[in-house]
């Protein structure tokens, strides 16, 4: 431990100790830094005392929600004369652990092998790593790190769900440097192109990852696969910066066919022009054009809200010093519940309100960007502004805040682009580690609520059976002493008795109710899909549940605590599936996920369409129970109750019956308080369980700010439907809406669960 600590210490003290004279690769230093380490087991410099081997864990990466892969390579100081299976269960957390298992394998006769671990990481104050190694199935305790010497030593720095994540290219000298603003309004991991991850969850960290035109050529030619990930992980939300594509934009196109996107290049006028607006029940507004499409292409971005001198708010982190300048309402919200921050004494100073930096209304003049999936591609005209920040080439004390109006060298451009992203919390509408507030609008319908009138009938007869007419018989047989032993049974029967109703009304058996959206492209085969996942188990699996690898799990807390809150939960990765062992789903408990999937599905419409007619082929793999579909001419066409393998030719309606058949469905599968908890006050809600007992958690969540209503999915159901003021089924030619039985690309990881009561909608184009 005492060589361990000297390298963290003093890296240059570890980096002179000898390397050995074989094998493929020395030991690297141990790095210590704010975004993890570098950690080299074991302790001695002779390796393992069991196998030789030495153990390389590399933690570093952007401190934020998501799943973090961690590498860990195992070396051999010589060619291995015999296979091992390396297993490696990682731990990360500090009150809530949460681990992950994975196993590598070293052939015969190599020296190295290396995997990613990708870990999940749900906790703001995630504070350490810990491990354990089995060598062919046994412990090896050399290679192993235990807890207590983790903590404290091998700490992470705890992080802010307000801080913007960007990803940006490096070299082989800032391998995984981290970079973080003053004003702490965004933080930058640089990465070797060729070391991008190569799984789409591997990025669920990010809020953006930045990259020149030439280097996201470069990415797709020489490192296909990490490319491909990349953009599926766009496609469930994320955001894409491509700069230099010229002053003219003429690097456009290639960008639109690399990631095969509309080419069209649309002025924010020509987007405004005339469309279907509906009001609160569906109706058209009057002058609205009857088959008035959404046009595709690369657009400026609308800001809707400018940074006004006097609006931003500084807050000192008490833990470093710094201070931060915010002027989003939500983010000054936050930090002034958050214990770790004080209000600045300083005042703000910005240019005047005159500054032409705050009329500008649109980004026409630095990007312009396009819809891919959920997520966002945004082309910029100049140059990767947030590499230069990484390599220190601007102002560290430059503010984001202040829009480019600061006095400081930071650049308008990318202050226009941070302040226009949404952040994880806002795009998820939760975070994991906080209760959620709409956590009681998805629960299962029937179970989990005490049964209060058969209690009370039960109760009533009882008291009045084991009262009066337990008095009464045993007098009129002159027993009356016999009341010490009746009066102690019949309890316990009545105590059996409800026990055994609750268990039974219930059962056994897991219903989940899922609330699902998912936009396929049929001509890519791409699909990416949110899916709210609300179980409730009479008796939980006890292999836990299984899902396919590219599914991403965020807890959903209820705002009123949990007792399974700080539960350590347990995964195992085994080749393309995830076993969500433990901790993941208990019995008789209400257990809620946020499921996010981004992966290439067979599942699609076929579609045959022309002369004002149009005939389709259910092959999505579940029924369809209502279908709304536009041809390229802007026609509708509608139909109903289509299995699955099964063809109908549909039927022409208006586009004011397919607003209506639209709202009409959105609404009536809008999540609401089951009416036995309507007007409850929400912190009694955690005594609704069959027990009657509160279920506060000792260390309950803290409520968090955002809501699940305004995550990426929902705000998509919410346009596709006009709800929020945005013209219904506002969607590009050859497109179509299906409202089906199940969702083809939800997983809900128990192959016998039940849904009841979901609600799935697909939005694709052919």
């Amino acid at each position: 431990m005492v060589v361990a600590l000297a390298a963290v210490v003093c890296p240059s003290a570890w980096a002179q100790s000898p390397a050995p004279a074989t094998g493929l690769i020395p030991i690297p230093k141990a790095v210590s830094a704010p975004n993890g380490n570098l950690m080299v087991v074991p302790q001695q410099r002779s390796g393992s005392r069991q196998t030789g081997l030495w153990l390389f864990v590399d933690t570093r990466w952007v401190n934020g929600y998501g799943y973090r892969p961690v590498k860990v390579t195992v070396w051999s100081p010589k060619p291995t004369t015999a296979g091992h299976t390396i297993t490696v269960q990682l731990h990360c957390g500090w009150q809530r652990d949460v681990s992950a298992a994975q196993s590598i394998s070293l052939p015969i006769g190599s020296t190295r092998a290396s995997t990613n671990v990708s870990i999940p990481i749900y906790d703001q104050n995630a504070s350490c790593f810990w491990w354990n190694v089995w060598v062919d199935g046994v412990k090896d305790i050399d290679l192993s790190l235990k807890k207590e010497d983790a903590l404290g030593r091998w700490g992470l720095t705890n992080f802010s769900s307000s801080n913007l994540k960007l990803l940006v290219p490096g070299d082989n000298s800032s391998f995984r440097t981290f970079s973080s603003s003053n004003s702490m309004d965004f933080d930058v991991l640089s990465l070797e192109p060729t070391d991008f991850p190569q799984r789409w969850i591997n990025y669920s960290c990010f809020d953006v990852v930045s990259l020149s035109t030439a280097e996201l050529q470069s990415i797709a030619q020489t490192n296909p696969t990490a490319f491909e990930a990349m953009a599926r992980w766009v496609r469930a939300g994320g955001q894409l910066w491509v700069t230099e594509v010229g002053a003219d934009l003429s690097q456009l196109p290639q960008v639109s066919k690399l990631l095969h996107l509309s080419d069209v290049v649309l002025d924010a006028d020509e987007d405004e022009t005339e469309k279907v607006t509906t009001d609160k029940n569906g109706g058209k507004s009057e002058g609205a054009a009857t088959n008035q499409v959404a046009k595709v292409g690369w657009l400026p971005a609308q800001f809707r809200r400018r940074f006004r001198a006097g609006q931003a708010r500084g807050f000192t982190d008490k833990r470093s010093g710094q201070t931060r300048w915010v002027a989003d309402p939500k983010v000054i919200a936050e930090l002034e519940r958050d214990p770790n921050y004080v209000r600045a004494d300083r005042p703000w100073s910005t240019s005047t309100e005159t500054s032409p930096r705050w009329r500008v209304s649109d980004s026409s003049q630095w990007f312009v960007e396009q819809q891919l999936g959920l997520g966002r591609v945004r082309a910029f005209r100049g140059t990767n502004e947030v590499v230069m920040f990484a390599q220190n080439k601007l102002g560290s004390s430059a503010n984001a805040a202040s829009g480019g109006a600061s006095s400081g060298p930071f650049p308008p451009t990318l202050a226009m682009g941070l302040r226009s992203t949404r952040h994880w919390d806002s795009r998820h509408g939760l975070t994991p580690d906080s209760g959620n507030p709409e956590f009681a609008k998805l629960l299962v319908p029937g179970v989990g609520l005490a049964p209060v009138t058969e209690f009370q009938v039960l109760i009533t007869l009882f008291v009045l059976a084991i009262g009066p007419l337990n008095y009464w018989i045993l007098k009129r047989y002159k027993r009356l002493q016999l009341l010490v032993l009746t009066v102690p049974l019949s309890a316990i029967v009545a105590t059996v008795a409800l026990f055994a109703y609750a268990i039974v009304s219930d059962g056994f058996a897991t219903r989940v109710r899922v609330r699902s959206f998912t936009l396929l492209d049929q001509r890519t085969g791409e699909a990416a899909c949110w899916s709210r996942l609300s179980y409730y188990s009479g008796m939980a699996p006890g292999r836990g549940l299984t899902m396919p690898a590219d599914v991403v799990m965020y807890p959903i807390l209820p705002e009123w605590g949990n007792e399974s809150w700080g539960n350590y939960r347990e995964m195992v990765w085994s080749g393309e599936k995830e076993q969500l062992a433990r901790g993941w789903l208990n019995s008789r408990t209400p257990t809620q996920y946020l499921a996010l999937r981004s992966r290439k599905t067979p599942c699609r419409i076929d579609v045959t369409a022309g002369n004002g007619k149009m005939r389709v082929t259910n092959r999505l793999g579940t029924r369809i129970e209502s279908l709304i579909a536009i041809d390229r001419s802007g026609k509708f066409f509608a139909g109903e109750q289509l299995a699955n393998e099964s063809r109908q030719t549909l039927k022409r309606i208006s586009r004011d019956d397919a607003v209506k058949r639209v709202v009409e469905l959105v609404r009536k599968y809008e999540p609401e308080v089951p009416p036995a908890l309507a007007g409850s006050d929400p912190g009694y809600m955690g005594r609704r369980g069959r027990s009657g007992r509160p279920i506060y958690a000792p260390y309950g969540p803290q409520n968090g700010s955002e809501q699940l209503a305004g995550n990426l999915a929902d705000r998509a159901l919410s346009d596709l439907a006009g709800l929020d003021g945005q013209p219904a089924l506002d969607l590009p030619p050859r497109s179509y809406v299906a409202f089906t039985t199940t969702g083809p690309e939800v997983e809900t990881g128990i192959s016998y669960a039940r849904e009841v009561a979901s609600f799935h909608v697909i939005l694709g184009q052919w």
